[in-house]
């Protein structure tokens, strides 16, 4: 999320005020498609519904060296700004998880890639209880197939994610787990325990989060090569 200067319609229309606003900055040029920062050049909101969208922003490309304009809509929750469309519109690509992950975890993955086709629709607040709802089937499944704990405990409905997060034994893994839960959470209550974090961190401690199952798999296969090695 970036602070962005933005130019408000006067109530008469004949001109602009200047104010500093929260703006969720894009990050898909809708012209190469490439992600990457997009240079934010100018924004005007309408703050008295003139239009049907809540303002427009222009970005700059630094890959294609293109404008796009991007139309804004307002999220009253968490009082900033995000894109609803773009012009040209974006060819969503969606980021690929490891064929590991999608093969062991597979209603994990297809959460989560319904969360990212969420955010990228601007549907915010879905998407951050999405991502949570993603977690919870990621640690409960590697419970049962890496931990090989108790399939009872593991699919009752009285065991909270909590729970399962505590019975994690890779600490690594277990430290983010447990801020992706909290992060989750937010995104699920009115009032927020930590307001200085986003969605895109509740993703960052995610993807890491799979990038150490996917690492220690490999670990796995690797010591288990080496070990036949030894016994011949």
């Amino acid at each position: 999320m970036s602070k962005t200067d933005a130019y408000f319609f006067t109530e008469d229309l004949s001109n602009f005020e200047k104010s500093s606003i929260d703006l969720i900055k894009p990050a898909i040029c809708g012209y190469c498609n490439m992600t990457g920062d997009q240079k934010l050049i100018n924004t005007i909101i309408d703050d008295i519904n003139i239009s049907d969208f809540a303002g427009v922003t222009l970005t700059f490309c630094y890959n294609c060296k293109n404008i796009s304009a991007r139309f804004l809509f307002y999220n009253e929750w968490e009082g900033n700004y995000t894109v609803a469309k773009s012009a040209p519109a974006e060819d969503f690509k969606q980021e690929d998880l490891n064929s590991y992950i999608e093969k062991e975890y597979p209603e994990f993955s297809e959460i989560y890639k319904q969360s990212q086709i969420a955010e990228t629709n601007g549907l915010n607040q879905v998407a951050g209880i999405a991502y949570r709802k993603s977690l919870e089937f990621l640690v409960s499944d590697f419970l049962l197939k890496v931990q090989h704990e108790d399939e009872n405990w593991v699919n009752d409905y009285n065991t909270s994610l909590s729970q399962k997060i505590e019975k994690l034994g890779d600490q690594r893994i277990k430290t983010l787990a447990k801020a992706s839960s909290w992060l989750g959470n937010d995104q699920a209550h009115y009032s927020k325990r930590h307001p200085e974090f986003d969605v895109e961190d509740l993703k960052a401690f995610i993807k890491v989060m799979v990038l150490a199952i996917e690492n220690d798999y490999q670990i796995s296969k690797a010591e288990a090569l080496i070990n036949r090695k030894k016994e011949q």
